[in-house]
């Protein structure tokens, strides 16, 4: 099922037991991710368990890295950059993000994020599968 189906048809989103239906996180109330060579300031903006997603806000410092070398899980992440300008090195291949742009990947593949700015940089990735 797509979410244009369930949206345009008025049915609400199939629902699990074991799933809360609602979780809200205040915003100075966030978990902060903390992974050995990472770089970048990461909060969970959901606390759901049993969800098989988790949306998290990345903050990238002034020409800083989100991780020391490149990095893989076994997931798949939908990025959208809030603010700045970022490359994202996803193995051999590199590109360069601007506001407003999004990218999707397996993040299987090793990656990292590289703020080419002189501001913070902002995105918010969803990741889907074990990180």
């Amino acid at each position: 099922m797509h979410m244009r189906e369930v949206v345009g048809s008025g049915r609400p989103l199939p629902q699990s037991d074991d799933v809360p239906l609602r979780s809200r996180v205040r915003a100075g109330a966030r978990q902060r991710l903390i992974t050995p060579g990472q770089t970048s300031v990461m909060e969970l903006l959901a606390e759901a368990p049993g969800r098989p997603f988790e949306m998290v806000l990345f903050r990238l410092g002034p020409n800083q890295a989100s991780a020391d070398e490149l990095r893989s899980h076994g997931a798949r992440e939908c990025v959208y950059l809030l603010s700045g300008r970022v490359r994202i090195e996803l193995g051999e291949i590199s590109e360069v993000l601007r506001t407003g742009d999004s990218i999707f990947f397996a993040s299987t593949n090793p990656h990292r994020f590289v703020n080419l700015g002189s501001r913070e940089a902002v995105m918010i990735s969803c990741i889907v599968g074990e990180v």
